[in-house]
């Protein structure tokens, strides 16, 4: 009788275990950030993420297949410099620009991320000044891809 109730006892245990455990995944997974408020301002997805413990909003921009950080932050930044040149085509013309990486977070997960580093300050000033929203950088398709973000405008969250 004993045997049986301690038998007993285990698959509850078990199963218990079990359930927490899959729950937490579940939950783990669905965990998502919002960019509604920002979209709400400016039209725009913009996520925020950390370097270290420095908040850098980001848009992202599955356009676009390289990520971009605005060169004025950089002093405000944990970087390394790859010492590798990156062409960039803009007004003024092609130009080289450094490539560095940076380690971003979401409070829970960190990446690796190369960036060309530029400077961005009168087009991410212009979005300030209309909307209130300070960008840092831009997140292209490959950072996407490589974090595994699945953009849902719908909810205007990232998973």
């Amino acid at each position: 009788m004993l045997g049986k109730v301690l038998f007993i006892s285990g698959w509850v245990i078990l199963t218990i275990l079990v359930g927490y455990l899959l729950f937490k995944k579940i939950i783990k997974d669905m965990k998502s950030i919002s960019f509604e408020e920002t979209f709400n301002k400016t039209g725009l997805p913009v996520i925020s993420l950390y370097n270290d413990s420095k908040q850098l909003n980001f848009l992202l921009d599955t356009g676009s297949d390289c990520c971009v950080i605005n060169s004025k932050e950089l002093k405000y930044l944990h970087y390394t410099d790859t010492k590798k040149k990156a062409s960039t085509v803009d007004s003024s013309g092609v130009n080289q620009r450094n490539i560095i990486r940076m380690a971003l977070n979401d409070g829970d997960n960190i990446i690796h991320c190369k960036f060309v580093a530029m400077d961005l300050s009168a087009q991410f000033n212009e979005i300030y000044t209309k909307d209130k929203v300070r960008i840092h950088g831009i997140l292209g398709s490959k950072f996407c891809k490589a974090a595994g973000l699945v953009i849902d405008f719908n909810k205007l969250k990232v998973y």
